[in-house]
């Protein structure tokens, strides 16, 4: 090829200043800052561009494996998966746990998260442990999640194990004993909560003595997560439950390093792929920090357990809650999670069913192995936005860590009503935009689908707290089992426990019998919560005013051709779908005379039956026919009339002629559906 004709190399982009792009920025922007933040849905502020500038020193985040973990606790990809994939089993009985185990891990799942019931958990459950032999021990990963009441399930497993001749480091055991947790999601532990820190402390150092790699203790964010807080928040109390059990468990003779290495954390994974992504990362590093504050020198790094977030799940249209797992999981996973468990998507719903457990795993299994995720460390890493909102919310943590500090402890702050008057405030923000949709929830209060309803088992009913309570005492006095007795008098406190365990005590009669006789801790729990909570109890008022005298109907009245009134009229029947409304759409009344437009609108909304309407058009046509149409609307039986947009400078003629209501983007959309339910008839709640 000649010269003449070979291609010219393509010639490189002209560098560009930043100063210079900022200065024409702003003046395209009318003088505005380009780089101005705005204060997010979580309390952070985010910028539209980031540069180097924003990125932390190269040693600030150090390299996968080392110190101070931000980028992972791996120096070099996992062999098989890249985190261990663990569904959740709640321990309903013992053929549940063996079959879910055996179905999960026939295909292909590490382990188990197993979480006891609250019968368990408040050491009231006298029956003999059929769950715990039903666990693959030494098989595979076990979480046993027992919240406060941990000591006693870890003295069972020992005890079968030492039965079933399976060595403690072949076990695999995490025992997840939570106490500041349990009280914050059930609000109430079996025993005073010094009991309870003396039974972590037993069996924190049972662990470092004889049980490698298994952790005591986590601190769990998913109570806090579940009530609304923010991931800062979240964060915050991770490291305050982790700073109070330290405390506990260096007094208790473990030095700092070896309490950090008995303590795992757990956390949600939100809806917020960035977000989920960078509070893994976060989490690494503040856990770190702490570390290096309490004098530990190289502090070992958390064994961290991503879970994707309960309250993001929702009843109505329950396929999306795959896809909002997926990308949880997938953030998670990026963020450098050790394991990793997937809510099925029908958990909302009750009892989840076999194609649910079937698509978490899958999920997982396909991003490990199909999607190949693990085999980069720290994908994200470098990227100049994650890097800056994984500082910005690390200090954001550390702020709510050190407020929590200074009014006396997670303990304290947990009894005395701070922790849960500052979730709640943050729910209530974020209640607020979920109301005027600014965080839509996709097939719930976005694109609804009119009968997307699914039945399921519900769940067993919780007991009441008066009748836990009576059911402790009763077996504090012994009255339906043998008392065993004061096992924390003797010499070697977990033996004790292992033993009485072999000789057939049950779990309830160790812990009654660990408890002592000061009164149990118990607080106000933290409310559950889910993102779609507000709309779906919209749903099910105008559901149960449809079962009862039909179903509340809706009319759009379109003015002009479709390509003016599409767009809100498309936003309109969403609106009205997500109430629970039936919408029947007029096809526009074309180029018709304001007056013929008017009349064709009336005779076609009194022949659908409905009660409410919506005038849908543009700005011309509410200008020209907006007023007539809602004086012909009001004069042909409508209860409501509703106009789609803001009004500007016609509102005072349009409210004259009968305009009630204005729907608009941004508008409290659960206050507006509640109020034309409740005119129908319908018992509305009165909120989240």
């Amino acid at each position: 090829m000649s010269r003449d004709t070979a291609p010219h190399e393509a010639e490189p982009f002209p560098a560009v200043d930043l100063a210079a792009w900022k200065a024409r920025a702003a003046e395209e922007l009318g003088g505005r800052d380009p780089l101005a933040g705005t204060r997010g849905a979580e309390g952070l502020t985010l910028r539209p561009l980031y540069t180097a500038e924003d990125a932390p020193a190269p040693d600030a985040a150090g390299f996968p494996g080392l110190p101070p973990f931000t980028r992972g606790a791996a120096l070099l990809p996992r062999a098989g998966h890249p985190w261990e994939i663990l569904p959740r089993c709640d321990a309903l009985d013992a053929a549940a746990v063996a079959r879910a185990a055996a179905e999960d891990l026939k295909n292909g799942t590490d382990g188990l998260w197993l979480r006891f019931g609250r019968a368990v958990r408040l050491g009231i459950d006298t029956s003999d442990g059929g769950a715990l032999c039903a666990l693959p021990l030494g098989e595979a990963r076990l979480i046993l999640d027992a919240g406060g009441n941990a000591l006693p399930l870890a003295a069972c497993v020992s005890a079968l194990l030492r039965e079933r001749g399976v060595l403690p480091e072949r076990a695999r055991l995490m025992f997840f004993c939570d106490p500041l947790g349990a009280l914050a999601e059930d609000g109430l532990l079996p025993c005073s909560l010094a009991r309870a820190e003396e039974q972590l402390v037993v069996l924190a150092r049972q662990c470092a003595r004889s049980f490698p790699g298994t952790r005591a203790a986590v601190a769990s964010t998913l109570p806090y997560h579940l009530a609304g807080a923010s991931a800062a928040q979240e964060l915050g109390c991770a490291l305050a439950t982790t700073a109070h059990y330290l405390r506990r468990l260096v007094a208790g003779g473990l030095s700092a390093a070896e309490g950090l290495g008995q303590i795992a954390w757990s956390l949600a994974a939100g809806r917020d792929f960035f977000l989920g992504l960078a509070k893994m990362r976060a989490a690494r590093l503040v856990f770190g920090l702490l570390g290096r504050a309490c004098a530990c020198d190289r502090p070992p790094p958390t064994w961290l357990h991503a879970v994707t977030s309960e309250r993001a799940l929702a009843r109505r249209d329950p396929w999306v809650n795959m896809l909002r797992a997926t990308t949880e999981a997938l953030a998670a996973a990026c963020g450098g999670a050790d394991a990793l468990t997937c809510l099925t998507f029908d958990a909302a719903l009750g009892e989840p069913e076999d194609l649910g457990r079937r698509i978490a795993r899958n999920t997982q299994t396909i991003l490990a192995e199909e999607s190949r995720i693990g085999r980069v460390l720290d994908p994200a890493g470098g990227s100049y936005y994650v890097e800056a909102l994984t500082q910005d919310l690390a200090r954001a943590a550390w702020g709510v860590f050190q407020e929590i500090e200074g009014k006396g402890g997670m303990a304290e702050c947990l009894a005395g009503g701070f922790i849960r008057a500052s979730v709640d405030a943050t729910w209530r923000e974020r209640l607020a935009r979920l109301a005027r949709r600014q965080e839509p929830v996709t097939g719930v209060s976005e694109f609804p689908d009119e009968a997307e309803l699914l039945a399921r088992r519900p769940r067993p009913e919780a007991a009441s707290p008066e009748a836990v309570s009576r059911r402790i005492e009763e077996l504090r006095a012994g009255s339906d089992l043998e008392p065993l007795p004061d096992l924390r008098k003797a010499p070697d406190v977990f033996a004790a426990c292992v033993e009485a365990a072999a000789l057939g005590a049950s779990c309830a009669a160790i812990s009654a019998a660990l408890g002592g006789e000061q009164p149990f801790a118990r607080i106000e729990p933290l409310p559950a919560r889910r993102d779609a909570a507000p709309f779906e109890e919209l749903r099910d008022a105008a559901d149960r005013l449809a079962a009862a005298a039909g179903r509340p109907r809706s009319f759009l009245a379109c003015l002009g051709p479709p390509a003016e009134h599409g767009e809100r009229a498309a936003f309109m029947r969403n609106l009205f779908l997500a109430g629970g409304f039936h919408v029947t759409a007029d096809e526009g009344t074309g180029d018709l005379r304001p007056e013929e437009a008017a009349a064709a609108a009336a005779g076609r909304f009194a022949a659908s039956g409905a009660r409410i309407v919506c005038l849908c058009g543009a700005e011309r046509r509410y200008a020209t026919c907006g007023a007539a149409a809602a004086r012909a609307l009001k004069e042909a039986g409508a209860a409501r009339v509703l106009l789609a947009g803001r009004p500007g400078d016609l509102e005072a003629d349009l409210r004259a002629a009968g305009v009630d209501r204005f729907a608009f983007a941004g508008m409290d959309a659960c206050e507006l559906l509640g109020a034309l339910l409740a005119e129908h008839g319908a018992v509305v709640p009165g909120g989240a």
